[in-house]
């Protein structure tokens, strides 16, 4: 992971901008790199005055929230097609992916913005929510862009004013997105399991 981080790190050092736009993008769609290193790292070059701190924010904004809008389009007009040419109709049918499905239309709005800040469930959030064909796409737009504004000038202003010392906190990020990861799957099962005891 250190090889992945520093290569990456490398290639935003040098390609700036497009580096920071290409990975916050692809993090954006459900591939694994390593996109709260890089607005941290990015914030943090900006503070060494290697990089401009605005247009940092404005590029990690703009990449995140297309990349959300790119998982959920895609997964709205072909996400349901193409499951059932892979053979999942079964899964689709099945109780536990429409009570998913009904959780994620019924609390929305928390959802998609508290979602933003997980790299590791926003991606997936945005393909359910594209699957739903529930959530409009103005409600999914606002909420998305809310979460995705928060989270990149969060980010982006730590590494900023942490500077050279950026390094220090990766191990602290990781162990604190792992435990929310945690407790938003306990939190989302939960409501699932006593909403199914209920009936």
């Amino acid at each position: 992971m250190s090889l992945i981080i520093s290569a990456t790190l490398s290639y935003i050092l040098f390609y700036k901008y497009i580096a920071l736009f290409v990975i916050a993008y692809l993090a954006a769609l459900l591939l694994p790199l390593p996109s709260n290193t890089s607005l941290l790292a990015a914030g943090a070059f900006a503070s060494q005055g290697y990089m401009d701190i605005y247009i940092v924010l404005l590029v990690a904004f703009l990449a995140n929230i297309l990349g959300d809008l790119t998982g959920f389009i895609i997964s709205r007009l072909y996400g349901k097609e193409f499951l059932m040419k892979i053979g999942l109709k079964k899964m689709m049918l099945s109780k536990k992916y429409t009570d998913i499905e009904k959780f994620i239309f019924k609390n929305s709005r928390m959802t998609i913005f508290v979602t933003r800040f997980f790299g590791q469930i926003g991606p997936l959030v945005n393909i359910l929510a594209g699957l739903s064909q529930e959530i409009s796409f103005k409600r999914f737009f606002i909420y998305g862009s809310a979460g995705e504004f928060v989270y990149a000038v969060g980010l982006g202003l730590i590494g900023y004013f942490l500077g050279s010392t950026w390094q220090n906190l990766s191990p602290v990020i990781t162990p604190i997105g792992i435990g929310f990861t945690i407790i938003v799957i306990i939190f989302v099962f939960s409501k699932l399991y006593t909403r199914k005891s209920r009936e």
